[in-house]
């Protein structure tokens, strides 16, 4: 799962514990990679693990958290002040923080900050792997045959041929491949539709977007469903049975 890597940078160990229990609870957004109680630690487990995310103290001892990223090489990751004191928001406005946190942290800003990231992040990645496709030689008028997901440090390319169907898990999305891989992505399913842009994919239920050429017959019943040809049903919605149907007789 393509999870946001953050540290947590403070020199009161309470302070990190303390924002250490709050991050757990987004641990479906968001991994902790580690954390540093100075002014050295900070800057050498940032530039060695290399996190999406930095929660940054302002005052480190003898340093600071502008100190920090001073010393650090560019481009830095994504950085949010943590502070007991509100007369450093604007220095940290200056150096493009992406939000300044008052301690002691409040769990509803905490948890907006961190959609707001995610969701920028996810942009990014769309945008790195319209990138990819273009330097592919695929361009507006040259149909795709393949996407491009993001992962940890990398973009994977799955094409279509190997694309069984993909099924939604809340902002989440699982591509099924041929190869019995199971790739999670941080794109909502209604993205990966407009991603592929092949009618070769059939979307049968708000959860699930089907590869046509992989589909062996339908099942009626009360629950009608999708029969594939490894076997696995999936659902079809009611309101799409006529839709799906006329799709399919068009193969």
């Amino acid at each position: 799962m393509n999870k946001l890597t953050c540290v947590i940078v403070d020199d009161q160990q309470h302070c990190v514990d303390d924002l250490s229990q709050q991050l757990h609870r987004h641990v479906h957004r968001l991994e902790l990679i580690g954390y540093a109680n100075g002014y050295t630690d900070a800057v050498n487990i940032i530039r060695t693990r290399k996190p999406d995310l930095v929660f940054l103290d302002v005052e480190l001892g003898g340093k600071t958290g502008f100190d920090v990223l001073q010393a650090l090489p560019k481009p830095h990751p994504i950085v949010v002040f943590v502070s007991a004191m509100a007369h450093y928001s604007l220095k940290a406005i200056k150096v493009n923080a992406a939000d300044y946190l008052l301690k002691p942290v409040s769990d509803t800003e905490l948890e907006d900050l961190i959609v707001r990231i995610s969701q920028e992040k996810q942009a990014r990645t769309n945008r790195e792997a319209t990138e990819l496709m273009a330097s592919l030689n695929i361009d507006a008028g040259f149909l795709p045959d393949r996407i491009a997901i993001r992962q940890t440090d990398s973009l994977k390319l799955i094409y279509y041929t190997d694309l069984v169907f993909v099924e939604a898990d809340s902002n989440y999305s699982r591509f099924h491949t041929t190869g019995k891989d199971r790739i999670t992505a941080s794109m909502t399913l209604k993205d990966v539709e407009e991603t592929l842009q092949s009618d070769r994919f059939l979307r049968c239920h708000k959860s699930y977007l089907v590869n046509r050429e992989f589909v062996d017959g339908v099942a009626g019943g009360t629950q009608p469903q999708l029969v594939l040809r490894n076997g696995i049903k999936i659902p079809i919605a009611r309101r799409r049975v006529k839709e799906v149907t006329q799709r399919l007789s068009q193969h």
